[in-house]
This record gives C-alpha cells, structure tokens and sequence, in this order.
C-alpha cells in the first residue's frame, strides 16, 4: 500500500480542482451567456436548453489542449502549429453554433434554426480530423 506525504495530497488536490474549475467555468460562462442571449432575443426555455445541450462537448476542450501539446513524433513537423490551432478551434463551433441558433430563433422557425447547433458537431469532428490528418499520425 502506497502512502503519500502532504506535499502531494495537497498538489493532487490543487490539480484536480483546477481542472475542474476550468471545466465548470467553461459550461457556466456558456449558460449565462446564452441566458443574456436567450432574453434579449426572446427565446423559449425548451428551445434554450436544447441548444445548450449542443454545446455539453466543450467540457473535453481542456482535455484537448493539453493532449494536443504532445504531438510529437509526426511526420510532418511543419504543419504541427497549424493542425494545434484546427484541433483546439473545435470548441469554437459549439459556441459559435449555439449563438447563431439563438439569434435565429425569432426569425426562423425553431426547426430550422437548430439547425446551426447541428452543423456545429460535425465542423467540430471536422476540426479535429483534419488537424489530426494533418500531423498523419
């Protein structure tokens, strides 16, 4: 059995609730945002809660950037800046997707203007997949 000095419980500890921290801050920025949003363009609760479902993905942007820094061994070393910035760009269109379906809420009918927050996942898979063929893992 394995014991640990206070020294790193107390770094375990500060690690696991900054990343927490962060992750949190990110879904609770996005909610009160879109609840700004949500008034100012007077939108249905229903119609708010299901865009923002939309946007639940940004909680492994954190997990992204910090697994984006170790692309190493690649076979082209050139193009490793530009694949990080389209792989870290993915959380990016959740939240440009959940802004653009709720302006559009009241101008649009509610089925058709989803429609942006839907399109957002798979830019965001888009995102990903090219940065990632980029470096040809």
């Amino acid at each position: 059995m394995a014991t640990f000095t206070f020294k790193e419980i107390i770094v375990f500890i500060y690690q696991y609730s900054i990343i927490a921290l962060i992750v949190i801050g990110l879904i609770v920025g996005i909610y009160f945002c879109g609840k700004q949003l949500s008034k100012k363009y007077n939108v249905a609760r229903w119609y708010f809660w299901s865009t923002y479902i939309f946007t639940l993905p940004i909680i492994g942007a954190p997990l992204v950037l910090f697994a984006s820094l170790f692309m190493d061994h690649v076979k082209h070393d050139d193009l490793v800046p530009i694949a990080w910035l389209i792989i870290n760009s993915y959380s990016l269109w959740f939240i440009l997707g959940f802004i653009i379906s709720i302006k559009l809420y009241s101008k649009i009918p509610p089925y058709f203007s989803i429609l942006p927050s839907v399109c957002s996942w798979i830019m965001a898979g888009l995102s990903i997949w090219c940065g990632l063929y980029l470096v040809d893992y």
